[in-house]
């Protein structure tokens, strides 16, 4: 994998949005906050304890309640992996169930 530069980082780190490009031999690259990384590598590998790990560490980081924390996570102009919500980026991948997890999460909003 390439290394980011400095500056990169620092321009990057500003965002929650995360990039999971697919490569010809099935890698996934991370661009942007490697902090929210584990949200998109759970949907490609339709793990959903990760996801719910990934959430669950957010709690007084993101937001100070696990509900606040999956509302604003949930919103795709707060974390995106390849420009796709969650939910979307899990339809894309047929990660069915990160997407029932979701799903479900986001009905007890």
């Amino acid at each position: 994998m390439k290394k980011l530069t400095l500056a990169a980082v620092a321009a990057l780190a500003l965002s929650t949005g995360v990039s999971a490009h697919e490569t010809h031999d099935k890698e996934f690259v991370f661009k942007g906050d490697s902090a929210f990384a584990s949200f998109c590598r759970a949907v490609t590998q339709d793990n959903v304890r990760l996801i719910h790990n990934s959430f669950k560490n957010k709690i007084g980081v993101v937001a100070l309640s696990q509900k606040d924390v999956y509302r604003k996570l949930l919103d795709s102009q707060n974390l995106s992996c390849n420009g796709k919500g969650l939910v979307e980026f899990s339809k894309e991948y047929n990660a069915e169930e990160v997407l029932a997890y979701l799903e479900t999460a986001a009905a007890k909003l």
